[in-house]
């Protein structure tokens, strides 16, 4: 198999051949807004007083390469582009024996149908730091011939602002993607779909496929320009969210009269994003009687329905006020009003009021579906969070596990799989560079696959079997599944692309072994048999079963806006120009 090689920006004439994304005309950063215009409520916070810089996600985009298909890709390479290609798979050592490359010359590769050059797009996140992942989007280049990218591997590339634009400069990359292709297991067969979208077998994802290679800066603009408050800003920040000894720099820097730089803490480099709302929101004023205060102001300005719309900002409010107000929210565990009762419970639960909130938490769970009971279940992963050994809290979660809500049963699992719970309940297997199985014990079937953030196929019920008589076929017979009723194992069958002959073997009837099965590699020290397939092919293998009723078990597909969101981002609607790497990179309101 070809060895990775780096891919990086293409020259402009190339760009110009495929323009397919559209820039604007570099414009400054809003002027902040000299007066707070936000809810009372929320006026003496650091948002009221400052503005936020880098809040914005940043596209990225470059031109890379997927093999590996199956006769899906395309020759059709306009010349530059092939050209290009050519001098970088030279550099990468493809023609030259001493690298490993010396069967494949780079115009055998350009020219297969088993390749195709493609558009790679991703969004790097706010506050990122080096190695933060985020998702890419990999589409087919518009006017080539080819039809899918299904099973497609791609080559390592560069990612950088404007990376497939002949109107931007050229700049460092600030990601670099690599991976296996995943395509929507519930795709339209018609390969002329519309471009873009994710039900085109065109157009796939790599889920956690790249990585930042610098951060992303982030800095607080004050309304009004004064060193003193930047100060006062700065300390008041760092007095709540203390570096710890992974930390290299305070949380907050005050850099002139204007700006304060913010550097991202490590409990935080996993999600940035809550950083920012625990910082907009906190209070300038610590005094405990003014916490106490504003505990009991915020709980009566929730109950009015017109502030439900802040309820999230009002928790991270009370969050940042700190454990000397547990006591005062105390009184709103049992709030006649939902919507106050679960904000007081969320930021009990985040302030680790495990004696305390975990109860009406767990009562609020499994009192009927829906959104509600979602949070309730995530925010008792939280509590465990604070006391993972707590065994009356591992109890609720499990309990939940046989929700008639998939969304809260897919919360209790992802609370108690962070938590590091193993054995009986759930069973976890990695194949590093594919993907995670967990099989959940729990009454109630799913299959529940991931399309963001880790690839994850998780199965609800450990022993889920099959519907008889089984079989499926894929691929043009290259892989084929079958079994009876009465007997103790099912025959399964594979054969690799680039193999003559195929493999079969005998399993146990479970979907879990199966899985095992697909994915498992066969290596020096494994003696199981595996057949190495990827994240996209298992998934493909599951809704085949599911969609001819072998599995009864509905399988669900997490739901992901990665498309609509970098539609919105290329089209302007959301970034406009060049971002400046800096802290001018755009300032908005918390």
């Amino acid at each position: 198999m070809m060895k990775t090689f780096r891919l990086s920006v293409l020259l402009m004439t190339i760009a110009a051949l495929c323009a397919c994304e559209t820039t604007r005309t570099p414009k400054a950063p809003p002027t902040p807004p000299p007066t707070y215009t936000g809810p009372e409520f929320f006026r003496a916070t650091v948002g009221s007083v400052c503005t936020l810089s880098g809040y914005k996600p940043t596209l990225v985009s470059g031109y890379g390469l997927v093999v590996n298909l199956d006769g899906t890709g395309s020759s059709d390479v306009p010349p530059q582009i092939a050209q290009w290609l050519r001098n970088e798979m030279s550099r990468g050592g493809f023609g030259k024996r001493s690298l490993g490359h010396g069967h494949m010359t780079p115009d055998q590769v350009i020219m297969s149908n088993r390749t195709a050059v493609v558009k790679v797009e991703g969004l790097v996140p706010p506050g990122a730091v080096p190695g933060t992942p985020f998702d890419v989007m990999v589409s087919a280049i518009p006017g080539t011939q080819t039809t899918s990218l299904e099973g497609g591997l791609l080559y390592t590339t560069d990612l950088r602002f404007g990376g497939t634009s002949s109107r931007i400069p050229s700049s460092r990359p600030l990601g670099r993607a690599y991976g296996p292709i995943f395509l929507n297991p519930f795709i339209s067969a018609n390969p002329t779909a519309l471009g873009g979208r994710d039900d085109n077998p065109r157009v796939g994802r790599i889920c956690n496929g790249a990585i930042a290679v610098e951060a992303a800066p982030l800095a607080l603009i004050l309304r009004q320009p004064s060193f003193g408050r930047a100060r006062q800003v700065a300390d008041r920040i760092n007095g709540r969210f203390r570096r710890a000894d992974a930390d290299k720099y305070a949380l907050a820097v005050a850099k002139d009269d204007s700006t304060i730089h913010l550097n991202v803490l490590q409990r935080f480099k996993h999600n940035p994003q809550r950083m920012l709302d625990l910082i907009g929101h906190l209070y300038l004023n610590p005094t405990e009687q003014f916490a106490r205060e504003q505990v009991k102001r915020l709980m009566v300005e929730l109950a009015k329905p017109a502030n439900r719309r802040h309820a999230d900002g009002i928790v991270a409010a009370l969050e940042g006020m700190g454990r000397l107000i547990v006591p005062v929210l105390r009184e709103s565990y049992h709030h006649d009003n939902r919507v106050v009762r679960l904000a007081a419970l969320s930021a009990g639960a985040r302030l680790g009021d495990l004696g305390y909130a975990a109860e009406p938490l767990a009562a609020m769970a499994q009192a009927d579906s829906g959104a509600e009971s979602e949070r309730a279940t995530a925010m008792l992963g939280v509590l465990l969070g604070h006391s993972p050994d707590h065994t009356r809290i591992r109890a609720m979660l499990r309990h939940l596990l046989d929700s008639e809500d998939n969304r809260v049963r897919m919360t209790a699992f992802s609370a108690l799989f962070n938590a590091g719970e193993r054995g009986p309940y759930i069973i976890h297997r990695s194949f590093p560079g594919k993907f995670e199985l967990a099989l959940v014990n729990s009454s109630k079937q799913m299959v529940y696959v991931t399309r963001q953030g880790p690839p994850r196929i998780v199965i609800f019920d450990q022993m889920l079997g099959y519907n008889y008589p089984l079989f499926a076929s894929l691929w043009n017979n290259r892989f084929m599944v079958r079994g009876d009723k009465d007997d103790l194992t099912i025959g399964v069958y594979h054969r690799a692309i680039d193999a003559s002959n195929g493999q079969t073997e005998q399993i146990a009837p479970t979907v879990g072994n199966l899985l095992l099965l697909m994915a498992n590699q066969r290596v020096d020290g494994n003696t199981l048999p595996g057949f190495d397939m990827g994240y996209g092919q298992v998934v493909k293998v599951l809704h085949e079963l599911t969609q001819n009723g072998a599995i009864s078990a509905p399988l669900v597909l997490q739901s992901s806006d990665l498309v609509q969101r970098i539609n919105r981002e290329r089209s302007g609607r959301a970034t406009e120009g060049r971002p400046e790497r800096s802290e001018t990179n755009g300032s908005g309101s918390f």
